[in-house]
């Protein structure tokens, strides 16, 4: 199953207005040796964060981070802040650890998950030509939940809620 045309628009225009790729379309013309995982925080009444790891020739990963200044249950708003640098070792070995131990890809997607209040929680893969994603509703706990959060502390940002 792929993202529903509604959450589809959605979507799309927050990472429109971040200028971030289409992680499926990327999955249908990257080279198969590919491998990118993105976070995407959508906070009602907060700034959305979008999140992307890509792994580079060389094995390492690059950090490229975006803070919007719209509101993630309203509009997305302008990139008000930025990150763009590559991971620590510590930092990649973290990731790929995360990434393998939750089997977060491996979970069933749960449908018509929603709420007035709250945030989405969407991860992706371009996994070296297969498109991945899972997407929470306000998750308390759990790997999409664990995942996200270090994801945003790779940012060295800090916010005010998180939910």
């Amino acid at each position: 199953m792929i993202v529903d045309d509604i959450e589809a628009e959605w979507y799309q225009k927050f990472w429109r207005a971040a200028q971030e790729p289409s992680l499926y379309l990327a999955s249908r013309t990257s080279p198969k040796t590919t491998l990118t995982y993105r976070f995407t925080w959508l906070r009602t009444f907060h700034q959305p964060v979008i999140v992307r790891v890509d792994e580079t020739a060389d094995g390492g990963w690059r950090l490229r981070a975006k803070q919007l200044s719209g509101h993630g249950g309203y509009s997305p708003g302008g990139v008000q802040k930025v990150v763009d640098r590559r991971l620590s070792d510590a930092e990649a070995a973290k990731l790929r650890l995360t990434m393998s131990a939750s089997r977060v890809f491996e979970q069933p997607q749960i449908g018509c998950q929603e709420g007035t209040d709250g945030s989405r929680w969407l991860l992706e893969a371009n996994d070296h030509g297969r498109y991945r994603y899972l997407n929470r509703w306000t998750p308390e706990s759990g790997s999409v939940r664990e995942t996200g959060l270090i994801m945003l502390g790779f940012t060295g940002w800090t916010f005010e809620r998180v939910y």
